[in-house]
């Protein structure tokens, strides 16, 4: 990895070092994995499956009611 585009950001060669392991081990693509937490469901298709994962809060649509113990605070 070229590590002139950081270096202009610090002179010290451990700060640098750091931001480089720490920049490769994100883009280091290994096995392909989700959140623990993520909100996932497989639709069928023909093919197979299809993952699909909403981008909302799952909270925002689900129906918040005292009878439920749930309360909006919004």
């Amino acid at each position: 990895m070229n590590t002139d585009r950081f270096a202009a950001f610090t002179d010290d060669a451990a700060q640098l070092d750091e931001w480089i392991s720490g920049f490769s081990s994100a883009l280091n693509t290994g096995e392909p994995t989700s959140h623990k937490l993520a909100k996932q469901s497989y639709f069928p298709v023909k093919e197979g499956y299809h993952l699909l994962s909403p981008l909302f809060a799952t909270s925002l649509v689900s129906r918040s009611t005292p009878e439920n113990g749930c309360v909006t605070l919004w």
